[in-house]
């Protein structure tokens, strides 16, 4: 995970942090740079909320992560997400339990 940014307001830190996953899949991906099937590289976004109480920090909220960016595994070709079948559309970010 890489932190994007923070600030601080009133004692809580709001933290958004990069995440890549990799993700293999089997049906419908195809890189339409260098024809890759099988590995995408997919970036997710999450913000959280820390609690800067005392001598502990505590995470008091956190959204779900957001697709932000799915990239082909061999090339590092941007793959567009919206050219993907619905079916696909729906099925990666519930992979990867994100919104």
């Amino acid at each position: 995970m890489r932190i994007a940014w923070s600030f601080l307001v009133l004692n809580s830190v709001y933290v958004t942090a990069f995440e890549t996953r990799r993700v293999n899949t089997y049906r419908g991906f195809t890189c339409p740079s260098c024809g890759n099937e099988k590995g995408f590289l997919a970036k997710t976004l999450q913000t959280y909320i820390v609690q800067a109480g005392g001598r502990e920090l505590e995470i008091s909220e956190q959204s779900r992560p957001a697709l932000f960016e799915l990239l082909c595994d061999e090339c590092e070709s941007e793959l567009d997400f919206g050219s993907l079948d619905a079916d696909l559309r729906r099925e990666m970010p519930l992979l990867l339990g994100a919104d």
